[in-house]
């Protein structure tokens, strides 16, 4: 059985609300990639809720 370092490239922690509509997530993954980073945290803008 192979560990799963060597299945998956990255490990993604996320909120529960997150909504990535219009969102480029294969963009978002080849700049982390292309990047070299250990760490990568993206931002996200959005418009904010009234209150």
């Amino acid at each position: 059985m192979s560990k799963w370092e060597d299945d998956y490239e990255y490990i993604w922690a996320l909120d529960s609300d997150i909504d990535f509509t219009g969102a480029d997530l294969v963009s978002l993954f080849s700049l982390a990639r292309a990047s070299g980073s250990l760490i990568v945290g993206p931002t996200f803008a959005g418009e904010r809720s009234p209150g």
